[in-house]
């Protein structure tokens, strides 16, 4: 209890020596303390972590955020909570500052659960369960798919099916050999940032995207399908804290909303 306390007041002071020194590197990171997507709030060591690994577990997986809750809701983490894997949930910048330098721990290799081509324990894939989840015609998809590429034009580099997500509509992930982290640190440091493009990778079984893909199929000139799809790129571009100035979203949000007030009304004037 006593070590909470100090590690709440100090721990940014330890990471700080890291970030300054990384031949601390070693004598510091067993002293740190995180949360994680199993802690329940309390504070989670490495070396606790790594006890409670499963056997097929070969990495110790983290997530970055911009804050706790921003961190947990990552859609990375779709895949480790199917296969209840625990995550550490790094939010302070100085996570980020770190997270590069990292080595093996106890001959544990870190895993930003951001990365495109991770490779999850095969034995812990549960069996698929779509009986509940919308599904989607390839061509209808596939339209979808054309029409996300056409209206995100360079800012993504490639906009694909995802093998990893459950819960949530797209995430965007960095193509091998590209390096964001960088990005962040210069947006937290106030410096001006590039905004690379990224992977979009979509969730066809998620009922957002079924509706948009039917859309797509059937009314193609809907003024609603630019606005989301550049919506959900500018969430998962928020969800990376990448997102240059949120406050651009608000008309577009607006849009959306009067689009959806105008739909909802429409059988009521009809009515009438």
């Amino acid at each position: 209890e006593k070590y909470a306390q100090f590690i709440e007041q100090f721990g940014p002071v330890l990471k700080e020596g890291i970030a300054t020194d990384p031949g601390s590197l070693d004598e510091i990171l067993p002293l740190l303390r995180y949360h994680t997507t199993h802690s329940n709030g309390e504070w989670v060591s490495i070396d606790q972590y790594v006890d409670r690994m499963p056997d097929e577990q070969s990495d110790i997986y983290y997530v970055l955020g911009d804050s706790l809750a921003g961190a947990t809701r990552s859609p990375h983490l779709d895949p480790f909570k199917a296969r209840d894997l625990e995550v550490f949930l790094w939010h302070e910048p100085l996570d980020i500052f770190i997270a590069p330098i990292l080595q093996p721990f106890r001959d544990k290799k870190f895993m930003n659960v951001a990365d495109a081509e991770i490779e999850l324990p095969s034995s812990e894939e549960p069996a698929e369960d779509t009986s509940s989840q919308p599904l989607i015609p390839e061509p209808d998809f596939n339209r979808f798919i054309d029409l996300c590429v056409k209206s995100l034009g360079d800012k993504v580099s490639e906009v694909r099916v995802s093998r990893v997500l459950k819960d949530n509509p797209v995430r965007l992930v960095a193509p091998e050999g590209h390096e964001i982290d960088m990005q962040r640190i210069y947006r937290m440091m106030g410096r001006e940032f590039g905004i690379p493009a990224q992977i979009l990778e979509v969730n066809r079984n998620h009922s957002l995207i079924a509706g948009l893909a039917r859309l797509a199929t059937y009314n193609p000139e809907s003024p609603l399908l630019p606005l989301a799809i550049g919506q959900l790129y500018d969430s998962a571009l928020m969800q990376e804290g990448l997102h240059p100035n949120p406050s651009d979203m608000l008309p577009r949000v607006q849009a959306l909303m009067q689009i959806a007030a105008d739909a909802i009304a429409q059988p009521v004037r009809d009515e009438e």
